[in-house]
């Protein structure tokens, strides 16, 4: 089965979320430059993509400056790729949860859903992510937006990789049980 812990996994999201908290907040001290070219990051969600390019209106200071347009194209590249790695290690936290609650296999997508949400370690990600952010002025709404959808789609991305595997995790799930001497 999995081999990695989710507190170790937990450390990884930590860091990442605290790079994207950051980096929000240095793409929030610029003008939006919609006209600034966004190179397509290859591997990325294209939901992801969109989500960020339309949500820096909320982020950014209004308007155009064409004197910033290199490094806001740059913070943008990184935020859409963090962003994206970020979702994406939800395939690893399922794998993990999946090692300590296998019953999450049998369950409905609701159930599965609220078995798989952590609401106090998610307003933790969030009070986090505020405090990292609000250094730069950033109205603390828009930061909870941004990290609840970030959250809201590692679920949606962890639900449909149980629902993609559940048979071959099923096999796995019921080897591991009869090793420890317990049979379905």
């Amino acid at each position: 089965m999995y081999s990695m812990a989710l507190g170790e996994i937990r450390k990884r999201l930590d860091e990442i979320d605290a790079s994207i908290a950051d980096s929000l907040g240095k793409r929030s001290t610029y003008s939006v430059n919609s006209g600034a070219y966004i190179a397509t990051v290859y591997g990325v969600n294209p939901d992801v993509t969109k989500f960020y390019m339309e949500s820096r209106k909320k982020l950014c200071k209004p308007g155009e400056d064409s004197s910033t347009y290199k490094e806001t194209a740059l913070i943008d590249g990184e935020l859409i790729a963090l962003i994206d790695r970020r979702i994406k290690h939800g395939e690893d936290v399922v794998k993990a949860k999946l090692e300590t609650n296998p019953y999450l296999l049998n369950v409905t997508d609701k159930r599965l859903e609220n078995g798989l949400r952590d609401t106090k370690r998610e307003d933790e990600v969030i009070k986090r992510a505020i405090g990292i952010a609000s250094g730069y002025g950033i109205d603390n709404d828009i930061i909870a937006d941004y990290f609840r959808w970030i959250m809201n789609e590692t679920t949606r991305l962890e639900i449909n990789y149980v629902n993609q595997n559940r048979s071959r995790l099923s096999l796995d799930v019921k080897r591991k049980l009869r090793k420890l001497g317990i049979n379905l």
